[in-house]
């Protein structure tokens, strides 16, 4: 639909930061590639800043934004611009959803709408999806569009709170401590059966392929409380 972007304030709108960063950095890198944990929890200046110290020269491109967008969504988009000798740091978060091939063409066409052109980047199948969700998407954004009034951010789920780096540090958060340092209504499990077999299978491949383009990649537990 031929509007303007309605959806560039919201959260959804560091995708495209994020995918111009990635694209445009030259250069060895390091994709740090994963969910909501990536985007709060990396800190790619610092990340830069100490492998310089340690004679490694490598660009660090923070690629992780919502999981309810999915994983399989933010692997696609990074794929054409992961080249060789760069590294991947796949790191997702211990979440049902996050450890499948779930894909949700209503959450990705948001964050699709400030860049248009990252649509080209999905498969026949998640095409086929997004082009399901197309019309109930078109229909809310003509709706803002009418409105003169973009759809809204919420505190700090907001473009506004990432940084240049596309890390989200833009936000104090005084407040977000976890009585006795956890999380006791979103326990975390180590359980092996949270990952689906059709995903260990879709980033065996993916690792396959990025090895044939002389990249590595390495899997990271994201950050857990002790407890």
């Amino acid at each position: 639909i031929c509007l303007p972007a309605q959806y560039d304030e919201t959260y959804y709108g560091e995708l495209a930061c994020m995918f111009s960063n990635l694209k445009n950095t030259k250069g060895k890198k390091i994709v740090v590639l994963g969910n909501s944990n990536v985007a709060f929890g990396v800190d790619s200046a610092l990340a830069e800043r100490l492998l310089n110290e340690a004679g490694e020269e490598y660009s660090v491109c923070n690629f992780g934004l919502y999981g309810a967008i999915g994983t399989k969504a933010m692997c696609a988009l990074a794929l054409d611009y992961i080249n060789s000798e760069d590294i991947v740091i796949f790191t997702p978060e211990l979440y049902e959803q996050s450890l499948s091939t779930y894909f949700s063409a209503e959450e990705l066409w948001y964050a699709l709408d400030s860049d248009l052109s990252m649509y080209k980047h999905f498969s026949s199948q998640s095409k086929q999806a997004l082009a399901g969700n197309y019309f109930k998407y078109t229909s809310k954004k003509l709706a803002l569009y009418k409105s003169g009034k973009k759809a809204e951010p919420s505190g700090i789920y907001a473009k506004s709170s990432f940084d240049e780096h596309c890390d989200l540090k833009n936000y104090p958060r005084p407040n977000n401590v976890m009585t006795n340092g956890a999380d006791m209504n979103n326990p975390i499990t180590l359980d092996g059966g949270l990952f689906s077999e059709d995903f260990v299978s879709y980033i065996n491949d993916y690792a396959t392929s990025l090895a044939k383009k002389g990249a590595n990649m390495y899997y990271s537990f994201a950050p857990m409380n002790a407890y």
